[in-house]
C-alpha cells in the first residue's frame, strides 16, 4: 500500500436529506504517488514502470453528489503545481464503482480518472501495492501542455474520512457516467493494434447486408483491453418495378459493439470509444443502371446531432441510357437545413441517374442501433430488364486518441431487381 503521511485533522460527517454524505478534510493530507514524465502515446512507460515519485498535498476534500478536491502536486523534477478539482459524482456501468466527472478549475490538469472502487483488483490498477481486493480511491491526472501523467491509488480510505458504505448508499440517485470517463485509457493513449474483419454477406431476396468488424487493442500497464465495433450496411427494396417505380431503403448503423478484457472484470462493456462521423461527414450515394432514374431521395436516421444541422444533397443529370459509375461527376448540389426530402425534375432530356446525401461532420453514430438512412425512389422509362441499384457508403471511424483509427472507409453493394 502506498504510504499515507497523516497530519492530525478533523473530519466532519454531515448528512443532508438523510441520503447524501459529505466528507471534508479540513487540514492538509499528504498522499504519495507516481509521475510518468512525458508519457509516450501508446503508454509503454506504464509497462516499464518508468516513473518518478510524486506527492499530493490535499488541503480540501469534499464528496457528496459533487466532488471538490483542492491542493498541490509536486514531483521530484517540478515545483508545486496547484489543482482545484470540481464536478459531479456519477455511478459507473460496472457495479461497485463511483466516478467523478471532474475538471481542474486551476487549468493545470486534465482529469483522466477519479474513481472510488469497492474492489481495486476488479479494475485497472497501475501501482503494484493496490492490486488487491481492498477498496481504493484512484486519481489519474495529465498535466496540461505536457504529457506528464500522475497517479495516486489509496487503499486506506478511512484516513481520508471516506465511509464506503455511506458513499455508495447514494449511488442509485446519481447519474450514469459517460463511457469515456469509466474507460479512461481512451483519453490518454492510442491503440496498439488495429484489425478489420469483413463478415460473409448472405444472399437475400428483398434485402442485402454487409457487416464489417473493426477491433483495436490497448495495452494498459501490460494488460490488454479490446474494443470491437460491427458496422452494418443495408439495402431493402422490391424485387421488381412496374411503371409506378419503387423505393429502396439504405442504412449504415452500429450493429453491435463491446469492450472486453480477460484481465479486468470491469473492462467488459456493451459500449466502446468508437464514433462514426465525429471527424468527418458520412455519405450515402447511389446510381442506376441505364433506363432507370431517381424520382426523389429522402433522408433520416437516429444519431447524435452534434455540429452543423445541414445535409448536403447532390445529383448527376445524365442521359437515360448512358452507362455511368461512382466516378461520374455530380452537376447539381445544395445544402438542406430544414427538411428531409428532395424531389427531382426529370422532364428534360437528362435525368437524375446518380444522387447522394451527405450528413455533416458532427452528426455521429456512437450507440448500438444508431443509423444514417437514405431512401432512393427509382422510376424507369420503358426499358424492361434485370437491373441493379448500386450503392456506396463513405464514412470515417474515430476511436478516442486516434482521430481516424482506420482511415476513411467505403462499402459498396448492389441490389438486383427487375424493371418490367
Amino acid at each position: 500500500m502506498k504510504k499515507v503521511v497523516f497530519i492530525p485533522i478533523l473530519f466532519s460527517l454531515i448528512f443532508i436529506n438523510f441520503s447524501i454524505l459529505d466528507v471534508r478534510a479540513e487540514s492538509q493530507i499528504d498522499l504519495e504517488g507516481k509521475t510518468y514524465l512525458q508519457l509516450d502515446e501508446k503508454g509503454e512507460k506504464l509497462i516499464k514502470n518508468d516513473h518518478v515519485n510524486a506527492s499530493l498535498q490535499v488541503s480540501n476534500l469534499s464528496i457528496n453528489n459533487n466532488v471538490h478536491l483542492s491542493g498541490t502536486i509536486k514531483t521530484e523534477s517540478s515545483d508545486l503545481v496547484p489543482l482545484d478539482l470540481n464536478g459531479a459524482l456519477t455511478k459507473a456501468e460496472y457495479p461497485g464503482k463511483l466516478i467523478g466527472e471532474l475538471e481542474d478549475k486551476s487549468n493545470n490538469f486534465e482529469v483522466i480518472y477519479f474513481g472510488i472502487e469497492k474492489k481495486s483488483d476488479d479494475n485497472i490498477s497501475l501501482l503494484e501495492d493496490t492490486k488487491n481486493s481492498q477498496p481504493a480511491l484512484k486519481i489519474y491526472l495529465l498535466e496540461k501542455r505536457t504529457r506528464n501523467f500522475t497517479i495516486f491509488e489509496i487503499n486506506n480510505l478511512e484516513t481520508l474520512g471516506i465511509d464506503l458504505e455511506n458513499i455508495f448508499s447514494i449511488s442509485d440517485s446519481l447519474n450514469s457516467t459517460e463511457h469515456i470517463n469509466e474507460f479512461w485509457y481512451g483519453k490518454l493513449i492510442k491503440p496498439t493494434s488495429f484489425t478489420t474483419k469483413n463478415e460473409p454477406t448472405p444472399m437475400a431476396i428483398t434485402s442485402g447486408k454487409s457487416d464489417v468488424t473493426h477491433t483495436v487493442s490497448y495495452n494498459i500497464g501490460g494488460y490488454i483491453i479490446y474494443e470491437d465495433i460491427t458496422v452494418r450496411t443495408l439495402i431493402e427494396g422490391p424485387t421488381a418495378l412496374d411503371n409506378s417505380g419503387g423505393t429502396f431503403t439504405t442504412k449504415i448503423y452500429i450493429l453491435s459493439q463491446k469492450t472486453r478484457s480477460t484481465s479486468y472484470p470491469s473492462a467488459n462493456s456493451s459500449n466502446t470509444n468508437f464514433r462514426i462521423g465525429s471527424q468527418g461527414p458520412t455519405k450515402i450515394e447511389a446510381y442506376t443502371d441505364p433506363g432507370d432514374v431517381f424520382r426523389y431521395i429522402q433522408w433520416d436516421g437516429y444519431y447524435t446531432n452534434g455540429g452543423s444541422i445541414k445535409v448536403d444533397i447532390s445529383a448527376s443529370f445524365q442521359l437515360p441510357l448512358t452507362p455511368i459509375s461512382f466516378s461520374t461527376a455530380y452537376n447539381s448540389s445544395q445544402t438542406v437545413n430544414n427538411h428531409s426530402m428532395k424531389t427531382y425534375d426529370n422532364s428534360g432530356s437528362t435525368k437524375v441517374r446518380k444522387a447522394s446525401a451527405e450528413f455533416a461532420k458532427g452528426k455521429k453514430l456512437e450507440k448500438t442501433g444508431q443509423s444514417f438512412d437514405v431512401i432512393f425512389a427509382v422510376g424507369h422509362y420503358n426499358t424492361p430488364a434485370q437491373k441493379k441499384l448500386n450503392v456506396r457508403w463513405s464514412y470515417n471511424l474515430f476511436n478516442s486518441q486516434d482521430l481516424y483509427a482506420f482511415g476513411p472507409q467505403t462499402k459498396s453493394m448492389y441490389f438486383s431487381y427487375a424493371s418490367k
